[in-house]
């Protein structure tokens, strides 16, 4: 079934456009460049500084449980590896589940849901349209996908919910 989700998305989305604009602008994921930038811009800005912090927590934590825990210890192909296809990018070298890419993204934007962010809705579909370009490129598995939102999420939950108890300690300590 997955499979066949993937073939739909080729089927009724490909075209030059779409494949360099998603190249392009999943490339921007590839190290967390897209949410390195937003942690910066958020950290220079001293109202904005925690959130930013937050972030950066949350991406670094991800970026160690995905990639150095789930990925290996679970080694699912990728879809390209199992179905032939002309990729249209560089080819990954790493695991498929979860989704790096998508994991990342929701990490970084979950904690600004979480902190509700002014700006939260834009960066929830910026990191939604992350996710789709991995299936698009074909890259992931829908569940590739579904896994990197839910350790995103969990990741960024928990950031928060840390920061929220040494924040009540720190207030009831005073």
């Amino acid at each position: 079934m997955e499979l066949e989700i993937l073939k739909w998305i080729q089927a009724v989305f490909s075209n030059e456009f779409l494949d360099q604009f998603f190249i392009t602008f999943s490339s921007f994921g590839d190290w967390g460049q897209i949410w390195i930038v937003l942690i910066i811009i958020l950290l220079i800005n001293k109202k904005t500084r925690k959130l930013g912090a937050l972030m950066a927590i949350s991406l670094i934590a991800e970026f160690i449980l995905n990639d150095h825990i789930l990925k290996p210890l679970i080694a699912r192909a990728r879809p390209f590896e199992v179905y032939d296809v002309a990729l249209i990018l560089e080819t990954p070298t790493s695991y498929a589940f979860p989704s790096g890419h998508t994991a990342s993204s929701f990490a970084v934007v979950m904690v600004a849901v979480f902190k509700n962010y002014r700006y939260k809705v834009p960066l929830v579909l910026l990191a939604s349209l992350m996710a789709f370009s991995r299936l698009y490129l074909f890259v992931h598995w829908p569940t590739d996908i579904l896994g990197g939102i839910v350790v995103g999420t969990l990741v960024a939950f928990i950031v928060v919910k840390i920061d929220e108890k040494r924040t009540q300690g720190a207030v009831a300590s005073t």
